[in-house]
Order: structure tokens, then C-alpha cells, then sequence
């Protein structure tokens, strides 16, 4: 193959400004700081410089000053300068025009084909009197490589491209890569694009979609270059091409890239299609150009590079391409392209300038790289409540403007009001306060769980609000199970709690049958007689014998539910009778263990089944016994009833009559305050 020429492109940055002011302005007078950025091209020592000021756009005006000035003198002796002159503030607009004159490098000035100067460049600044008006050039210079391109290895800033359109062997017969439809090569078009920047990091080529113009034909044909080895045109109505093949991918160095599209040419078609002519364009870049809807821009504001084609393959009877180098003068070729919002005397774009395709050398998974289309920039995650993907810098990032998140992929609430005490913004502007102790649009608000019955705590502990939360309190006899009030246990009897608290008599809460369904309940506890832990089961008054269900205390008419009174005569052994405060003379206690507990853990009369006898009450011991407690004829019941002296006038009658507690039953009705303990 023959050799190539090469194009490399000097990336440029801004370099920071001196003042050195001169000239003198027809008017009121402004100053202009004006940045030339370095070249950046090997080996160059110097750049020369001329630079003009008009008091008018466009260049129109008188000239207020021109100036042959040097990098040397003013810059970094590569290509940079800063300079500081003075413009017409009295006109308003005044043009800038920067001219290359010389480039230099350690054996003196180069030749000037050795390299592709785009200026004289312009930049029109409106004057500011008494004030300082930037105006920076920013120029990528391409120039000739003379050197092979495949022979870089070191690292170098530049970009060198090569450039071709082949349609002929080095003998002049047609190049035949392609298989036509008959199964053998035909004549086949080879446009070849490569780059590189460096021996590290990566080189990004741009192309545009293949168009080939025939005078003959209605509709171009159009191909794009984005598939890989063999691929149908996107357009071909007329058959022009039997075949095309895109072929990519990088060679030796990471950094150099190549793209290389094969055209098929169908020679039966030549007659009908008349002059065709292939046009597209191609550039590269160290970094990458974002990706838009519009494609992939050029830096605004910058002069750069492009390769374009403008080749004919083919007249009405033959092929006419041949081998078609870059700058050669025959179709392949550097222009520089530039656009700016702006007028200018330099031939800029009105519009945003796009490249269509980018090349990607370097993917983790595809070995031949990846070309990404003009489209809208992709994110991942996508975007989400809203949130558009932009492309910034090169990367897709979400946009979250007006959607009230925020976040990589726009899935952060935002809430202007910061929520307070640990609220969780959970929605544009809305907390979410739950747990905290708090209420209202920010959580500032104190909740009273104890008033709105929110809070945790066990049902016998005392709630009591704070700030922000709350305490739970177990009562003095309970047991603080975890500590904070939410669990408290409670001993099984009065006997229980004196024997581990020691308490004195009063009413307290107990659990009879602890983890069971009977819920703690309130008791009195009689904690002095006979050593105390007696547990209040029942009591009468001289006004009602019965009374109703429920908490039992000294003086009421109270009796405890049936399964709330069997599970503490389970946990009991000894049944206590007497008349409310007389216990030393008007009681009866039963012996430990014996038939009164036991009927009452059945739920059953106490002397149920006791031995009759008229002179004793066996079981029982006491003030009253036996005179009041013995008894000769059967008896039965069941509980609230507690005794029944049958047959004795003078005996014990504690059942359900409505009309009879006393312990001398003489004449009916018979009422005194009477208390049946358990312990």
C-alpha cells in the first residue's frame, strides 16, 4: 500500500494573561488582554505574530493599532503569548485579527507548506472604556508529519491523523477487496481514517455518515460507518453499491485508532448514475466530544481540524478515483471548522458543528471498540422522577432541575425546609417524621404519645411525655422485665411480693398466673396479721352481701372473677375469714393445704364435703370455731359462696343470699362487713 501523509493536530489550552499596555485608541480608550494559547508542537522554539485592531465589526473602521509581535517576547517561545493593548471604547465594537506569520523551531523559520495555517482569525469584543476586555485565540494547528505514522512510541500531546480515499492498485487496475453478488471481488472503494495521541490513554475518531451524489439518480446513497465487517447501505435504492464493510479498531499502541469503510462499486450501474461523488468528513480528539441529539459538537469557541472527502468515484463509463492522499490537492483535505455565537471576520459557523459518529477504541467487552450515534445521551441508572440526561463534559449525567430530587439518577428528595430531629425527607418537600417523636411539615412538633396512646409502654407502667419522646414507668411493685418500662411482670400474690419487697399493707398490683390470659390486676394486700401476705378475694358490706364482680377492697361489696379467684387459690393454701377489722375475735383460717383451698381451687364452696358434726368444724381454726362453724346437713355451692353453717343459728352464712354474711346467723336478715383472704 502506499504511504500515507499525516496531519497532526496541536490541542491548545489557555494560558493566564500580563498587562503590558500600548497604542493609542482614536477615542475613549479600553484595555484588551489578548491570550494566544499554546501550540504545543514539537520542537518549536518561536511563533511570530501580527496583531490588528479595527473600531468597527467585521474589521470595518479605522485601524487603532497593529502590532509584529513575538512568542518569545511575550510568551512561552512555543506559540503562547499575552499582550495587553488598547481599543476604541468610543465605537463600541472593535475587531481583533491575530495573523501567523513564522513558525520556528532549532534550525530556524519552517517552511510554510510544512504546516496548515487557518489564520488570519478574527474576534470581535465590544470596548469597555476604562475597563479590560478578554479576547482569547484557541487554535489547533494541523502540520505535515513527516516522519512514518506507525513508528510512534513515545508520549507526545499531539494528535496525528492519516487520511485516504484508494480505489486502484499501485499498477492502476481496480482494487477488488469486496465479494460481489457472482461470488468473486469486485471493484471496491477503501476510505481510511487512523489516529493517535499518545502511547498512553485513549484516541476518540469521529465520522460522518458516507454520502455518494450521483447526478443520475434521485436519491443519494448513505452509508454509516457504526456496524462492523459487512453491512447493508442505509440507503441504495439504485443499486450503486452491491456491498460495503466498516472495519475498526486499534493497532500495536492503545492509543492509535483506526476506521476504514469498504465501498463496493457496482460498474453496471455506472451509465444510469452519471457523475458520482463521495463526501464526508472525519476528526479525532484526546478527549471525548459529548454525545447530543445533534451529535457530537465541536469545542465551541475553538479553531479546529477536520478531514473532509469530497472525491468522484465514478463518471457515466468508468471508474475515476484513484489513490487519493490527505492534502494531496485531489478530493482528501484539512479545513478548519470553527463556530461561535458572534460574528466574525473568520469564516465561524452560525450553528453548533456536529459530528455524527463516535469511535470509542477502547471497550471492557468489545475488542473492536464501540461507535456511539447521534442520540440522546444515555444514563445508567436512567434518570428517574423526571430528571432529563444531559450530556456534560463528555459524560451523560442526570439533570434534576424542577423535579424536587436530587442524586445521581435524580432519586434524592430534596426538601427545601430541612426536615428536623431525624425526620427522613421521603418526597419533594415532605418528611417523613415517623419514629422521631416529632410531627408537622419538618418534624418540629412534639408528639404526646402518652395523650394520644401511641406510646410502647407496658399497660400498667405510667407513661410520661418529653421532648421528642417518652418514659414508661413500671409500678413500684412491678418488674421492670427490660428496664425501659415497656414490659413489666408482676409477682402472683401478696405472699409473693412481701417476700421479695417487704411491703406494707395496701392495695398493689399482681399476676396470678403470670404469662397466662388473666391480665395483671389490682389487689389489697393485708401484709401484718399472722405475719401478713394475705391476698383480698372478697368483701361484703352491712348494706350488701353480694355486690357485684370486679376489684375487691376492704369495705366494698366485691367479689374476684371465678378464673381470677381459682388461679390464686393455685398459688395459695390457706383461706382467711373474718369481720372487717375485728381478726383477733370474729375469724377462721383454714388449715394449710387443706378441703377449704381445695374446693376453692375447683371453684367450689369451701366446706364442701367437710365432716358434719355439731361440736366441731374440722379444718378450721380460730375465735369463732367451732361455735360458729360447725354444721350437720349437706351443702353445696359454688363460688362467690364461701360457708355455710347448715342447721347452726348461731353458724357462719357467706353463699349468694342477698340477705345473709355473718358469722351469727341468728335472725334474718343477717349483714356485717365481712373479708375472705387467700394465701
Amino acid at each position: 500500500m502506499k504511504a500515507w501523509r499525516h496531519t497532526g493536530l496541536a490541542a491548545v489550552a489557555m494560558l493566564a494573561m500580563v498587562h503590558c499596555v500600548e497604542g493609542g485608541a482614536p477615542g475613549a480608550q479600553g484595555d484588551l488582554s489578548i491570550a494566544v494559547a499554546a501550540l504545543n508542537l514539537p520542537g518549536v522554539t518561536d511563533a511570530d505574530y501580527t496583531l490588528t485592531v479595527h473600531n468597527g465589526p467585521g474589521g470595518t473602521g479605522e485601524v487603532v493599532w497593529t502590532r509584529a509581535i513575538s512568542s518569545a517576547a511575550y510568551g512561552d517561545g512555543a506559540g503562547s503569548l499575552s499582550y495587553v493593548g488598547t481599543c476604541d471604547a468610543g465605537t463600541g465594537i472593535n475587531t481583533v485579527t491575530l495573523e501567523l506569520t513564522a513558525l520556528y523551531d532549532a534550525s530556524g523559520a519552517l517552511p510554510v507548506g510544512s504546516y496548515m495555517n487557518p489564520t488570519p482569525v478574527s474576534r470581535e469584543v465590544a470596548c469597555v472604556a476604562d475597563g479590560d476586555v478578554a479576547v482569547t485565540f484557541d487554535i489547533a494547528l494541523a502540520r505535515r508529519a513527516e516522519q512514518g505514522f506507525f513508528d510512534v512510541a513515545v508520549q507526545f500531546q499531539d494528535l496525528f491523523c492519516s487520511a485516504k480515499l484508494d480505489c486502484e492498485n499501485p499498477d492502476g487496475s481496480d482494487l477488488e477487496l469486496l465479494h460481489a453478488p457472482d461470488g468473486g471481488r469486485g471493484m471496491t472503494a477503501v476510505l481510511g481514517f487512523a489516529c493517535t495521541a499518545s502511547t498512553t490513554g485513549s484516541t476518540y475518531l469521529y465520522m460522518d455518515d458516507l454520502v455518494i451524489h450521483c447526478a443520475g439518480f434521485t436519491e443519494d446513497v448513505r452509508v454509516a460507518p457504526t456496524g462492523l465487517g459487512t453491512q447493508a447501505p442505509v440507503a441504495n435504492a439504485d443499486g450503486y453499491l452491491f456491498g460495503a464493510a466498516v472495519y475498526r479498531g486499534t493497532e500495536q499502541l492503545a492509543s492509535k485508532a483506526y476506521w476504514n469503510v469498504s465501498l463496493g462499486l457496482d460498474a453496471t450501474t455506472f451509465a444510469a448514475a452519471g457523475a458520482c461523488t463521495l463526501t464526508t468528513r472525519a476528526t479525532a480528539s484526546r478527549e471525548p466530544f459529548p454525545q447530543e441529539v445533534g451529535g457530537f459538537p465541536l469545542p465551541a469557541g475553538a479553531v479546529y481540524p477536520v478531514v473532509t472527502w469530497d472525491v468522484a468515484l465514478s463518471d457515466a463509463s468508468q471508474r475515476v478515483c484513484t489513490s487519493h492522499e490527505i492534502d494531496g490537492g485531489d478530493g482528501v483535505a484539512t479545513d478548519y471548522v470553527g463556530y461561535l455565537p458572534q460574528l466574525n471576520a473568520f469564516t465561524w459557523s452560525p450553528d453548533t458543528i456536529y459530528m455524527q459518529h463516535r469511535l470509542q477504541p477502547i471497550h471492557p467487552t468489545l475488542p473492536n471498540g464501540e461507535v456511539l450515534s447521534a442520540a440522546p445521551p444515555v444514563c445508567d441508572p436512567a434518570c428517574d422522577h423526571g430528571g432529563v440526561c444531559v450530556a456534560d463534559a463528555g459524560v451523560s449525567v442526570c439533570d434534576c432541575a424542577g423535579t424536587g430530587y436530587d442524586g445521581a439518577a435524580c432519586e434524592v428528595p430534596v426538601c427545601a425546609a430541612p426536615c428536623q430531629n431525624g425526620g427522613v425527607c421521603v418526597a419533594p418537600d415532605t418528611c417523613d417524621c415517623a419514629g422521631t417523636g416529632y410531627a408537622g411539615a419538618v418534624c418540629d412538633v412534639d408528639v404526646d404519645e402518652c395523650a394520644a396512646g401511641t406510646d410502647a409502654c407496658d399497660p400498667t407502667a405510667t407513661c410520661t411525655n418529653t421532648l421528642g419522646g417518652y418514659t414508661c414507668a413500671c409500678p413500684s411493685e412491678g418488674i421492670d422485665t427490660l428496664g425501659d418500662g415497656t414490659v413489666c411482670d408482676y409477682y402472683a400474690s401478696c405472699d409473693a411480693l412481701l417476700a421479695a419487697r417487704g411491703v406494707g399493707s395496701g392495695s398493689y398490683l399482681v399476676d396470678p398466673d403470670g404469662a397466662g390470659a388473666i391480665a395483671p390486676l389490682t389487689v389489697y394486700c393485708d401484709m401484718t396479721w399472722d405475719s401478713g401476705g394475705w391476698t383480698l378475694i372478697r368483701s361484703t358490706t352491712t348494706s350488701s352481701c353480694v355486690g357485684t364482680m370486679g376489684t375487691v377492697a376492704p369495705g366494698t361489696a366485691r367479689y374476684l372473677p371465678t378464673a381470677t379467684m381459682k388461679a390464686l387459690a393455685n398459688g395459695a393454701s390457706q383461706v382467711h375469714i373474718r369481720t372487717k377489722d375485728q381478726a383477733a375475735t370474729r375469724s377462721a383460717t383454714s388449715s394449710a393445704g387443706g378441703l377449704a383451698i381445695q374446693n376453692l381451687r375447683a371453684g367450689n364452696i369451701t366446706n364442701l364435703g367437710q365432716t358434719m358434726s355439731t361440736t366441731s368444724a374440722p379444718g378450721w381454726s380460730g375465735p369463732v370455731v367451732p361455735t360458729n362453724m360447725w354444721y350437720n346437713c349437706a351443702v353445696s355451692g359454688t363460688w362467690p359462696a364461701v360457708y355455710w353453717a347448715c342447721n347452726n343459728s348461731n353458724g357462719l352464712h357467706l353463699t349468694t343470699a342477698t340477705n345473709v354474711c355473718s358469722f351469727t346467723y341468728t335472725n334474718a336478715p343477717a349483714m356485717e362487713a365481712m373479708e375472705v383472704y387467700l394465701r
